[in-house]
């Protein structure tokens, strides 16, 4: 028997994937704290008075990560492992867009690190653009397929 199989179901779950889950959730909730409360986005010296145009979207990004990575962490059917997946990435996503619509960063040397970071959003962007394909791709199948199989890790 495929262990797989029911590795997203209800109390099917290893501890150390549920541990994976609630740390996933933990370190949100800790960058969304660190963002909001201490120390505050503002003492960031490379990020601009623009910022605040960027964290909703960010911050509706960690909130979406703190509720799925804690649903996964209780256990869910894979169509819900799928969706919760495509979720997240699509408001990632959105989140990175804004980001480089907005460009909410200055740096000593604008010249020298202004072209990394847009390749690295760039990146990110594409990435994460196929990642919303793949998590909608797996939760058709999975919907077609009455749930029966698993999304697995990752």
């Amino acid at each position: 028997m495929d262990t797989r199989q029911d590795l997203h179901r209800p109390g099917s779950l290893r501890l150390g994937e549920r541990l994976g889950y609630t740390a996933a959730a933990t370190v949100n909730l800790v960058l969304l704290y660190l963002i909001y409360a201490w120390p505050g986005w503002d003492v960031v010296p490379f990020l601009t008075e623009r910022t605040p145009h960027v964290l909703g979207p960010v911050a509706l990004s960690l909130v979406v990560g703190v509720a799925v990575n804690l649903a996964f962490s209780v256990g869910a059917v894979a169509w819900f492992t799928a969706y919760g997946r495509l979720l997240g990435s699509a408001v990632a996503w959105w989140s990175l867009v804004r980001i480089w619509a907005v460009f909410p960063f200055t740096f000593a040397d604008d010249a020298v690190w202004r072209v990394p970071v847009r390749l690295v959003l760039a990146v990110a962007l594409v990435g994460t653009a196929i990642d919303v394909i793949a998590q909608a791709t797996r939760l058709v199948r999975e919907l077609r397929g009455g749930g029966r199989r698993s999304v697995g890790p990752g």
